[in-house]
């Protein structure tokens, strides 16, 4: 059986290819990049409401909406911190009135003269799927092309 055997001896070839290996070796510079272009396609995903397969997110429900008048054009605001859903205990303050009755509205600790500590137990949240965070074949060939730019510029550099 024949075969063909290539020797590569051209100093810029190889020059290249070192660089490029090195580009590959240290992938900072390229994942910092990727990572740039993610935030950003996740911005735009919370922004526009959608998944990353361009889905519309299912809206909010009628009974959220009048609830929560605020924010009712955004499903998943950019800036929501998640509230804790969480067993605590707290103290409200209330007055008690002149025939030994507790008014019923909370007021501040220095105007009060009964408290009561009370348990407060986990709420339970039932949200459907918004999925925002993940990669879109047009997601992926965007990255393909920054990895490649990243190849490109590293095979053009000049080692000294």
């Amino acid at each position: 059986m024949a075969g063909v055997t290539l020797e590569l001896e051209h100093r810029r070839v190889l020059a290249a290819l070192r660089t490029t290996a090195a580009a590959l070796a240290a992938p900072a510079p390229l994942l910092r990049d990727i990572a740039g272009y993610l935030l950003r396609a996740k911005e735009i995903r919370v922004r526009t409401q959608r998944a990353p397969d361009a889905t519309p997110w299912q809206p909010l429900s009628p009974r959220y909406i009048r609830r929560e008048h605020r924010s009712v054009d955004k499903t998943l605001p950019l800036r929501a911190y998640p509230r804790r859903y969480e067993t605590r205990t707290a103290e409200p303050y209330f007055r008690e009135v002149r025939d030994g009755l507790i008014g019923n509205r909370f007021v501040k600790k220095r105007n009060s003269n009964f408290a009561q500590r009370v348990h407060i137990g986990a709420d339970s949240v039932r949200l459907p799927a918004r999925p925002w965070l993940g990669v879109a074949d047009s997601d992926a060939n965007v990255i393909l092309e920054i990895t490649r730019r990243h190849l490109r510029n590293a095979a053009n550099r000049r080692t000294v």
